[in-house]
């Protein structure tokens, strides 16, 4: 469950049956138990399924997964959006610009100017970059003459190869602080032996798409059931 001001919402992250007991209820009375949970003992006023940011496994079910999809109809939750992916070569490499340089964020100063970097803009995104400091999958993007902090890039944070959050200083936008982090990410990637990166939930599609030549590669619905 999670608390948004006076609202408490409960979310469905992961349902699995044995292929040999499908469509005999398991998963019904699974998800039944979880709502039960929820509601009642949690008092929560909806339960959702995707969207269970920081630490989720996916950003909703897979637009694949027929059956999850058919499952949750049949419980009475709604379409509440969609959610992409996109994937690009961990061939992918990016110069970082002019007086920049990119580095891992390793030791405590850089580790502090990145968390409050990311909570001065995107309070939201502080939880997951924290894990990537701690797994050593948190890359920054500094002016070497000033020291100033231009963005940031983490991975691998709730699964292997997935890339973000990732930002970059508004005002540093378009001049390839952002590629060279993408370049830096897949480096990364490649060395733990994989072969695209795979952005997770992403929002700005055209940046992927123009500085790593990412394509959609998945697609996710999230949905959700108010309380009766």
């Amino acid at each position: 469950v999670r608390r948004y001001g006076d609202d408490v919402v409960g979310f469905v992250q992961l349902v699995a049956v044995a292929p040999g007991r499908r469509r005999s209820g398991v998963g019904r009375e699974v998800v039944a138990t979880l709502q039960e949970w929820a509601f009642d003992e949690h008092g929560a006023r909806a339960m959702a399924v995707g969207g269970c940011a920081p630490y989720y496994l996916w950003p909703g079910v897979d637009a694949h997964m027929t059956p999850a999809l058919c499952l949750f109809e049949a419980l009475g939750y709604r379409p509440r959006g969609a959610e992409l992916n996109m994937a690009f070569s961990a061939r992918h490499r990016a110069p970082a610009p002019a007086g920049v340089a990119v580095r891992r964020v390793i030791d405590d100063e850089d580790a502090g100017a990145a968390v409050e970097f990311c909570r001065s803009r995107w309070p939201n995104w502080v939880a997951e970059l924290q894990r990537a400091v701690d797994h050593g999958s948190c890359l920054v993007a500094v002016e070497e003459a000033t020291g100033a902090l231009l963005g940031f890039g983490c991975h691998s944070v709730n699964r292997l190869g997935w890339l973000g959050p990732m930002a970059t200083e508004p005002g540093r936008q378009h001049g390839g602080v952002g590629n060279a982090l993408l370049g830096a990410i897949a480096t990364d990637v490649m060395a733990a032996g994989l072969s695209t990166v795979e952005v997770a939930w992403v929002g700005p599609v055209r940046f992927y798409a123009k500085a790593a030549g990412a394509t959609v590669s998945r697609a996710f619905r999230t949905l959700t059931l108010p309380r009766a």
